[in-house]
């Protein structure tokens, strides 16, 4: 509910470096939406936000077999994809799919691009 209302985008902003800034090196935020990447990923990939982001997608399975998925659980859980190289528009269209954003600090030592581009990977976890 925080990208819903006045001030959706500041107040998410907000939210992410105030959880970001309380996050120990090598812990996790994990967020769990109906949100679409393309909605999501321009706030957790900030360059202000000092972490790795992995998006699950969880659902049901002939929904997520529309990206390839092999194999899965059930619920369904497929991933992790790394936010960094996916093309958040490949996901358009899901139904019944839940996004789980696992949004890991780090050091700032590695190299983390907020650019979002290239082809999704995927794999069972």
């Amino acid at each position: 509910a925080v990208l819903c209302g006045k001030n959706a985008a500041y107040n998410a902003t907000n939210m992410l470096q105030e959880c970001s800034r309380v996050l120990r090196q090598n812990c996790s935020l994990v967020i769990v939406t109906y949100g679409e990447p393309a909605s999501r990923l321009p706030l957790l990939l900030s360059p202000e936000l000092p972490w790795i982001v992995k998006v699950y997608l969880l659902g049901k399975s002939d929904d997520v077999a529309m990206l390839g998925a092999l194999g899965h659980l059930s619920p369904i859980i497929h991933g992790p994809i790394d936010a960094h190289t996916v093309v958040p528009e490949s996901f358009h269209g899901l139904n019944n799919v839940h996004y789980a954003y696992v949004c890991t600090k780090h050091d700032g030592s590695g190299s983390s691009s907020s650019s979002v581009t290239g082809a999704a990977s995927s794999g069972k976890s």
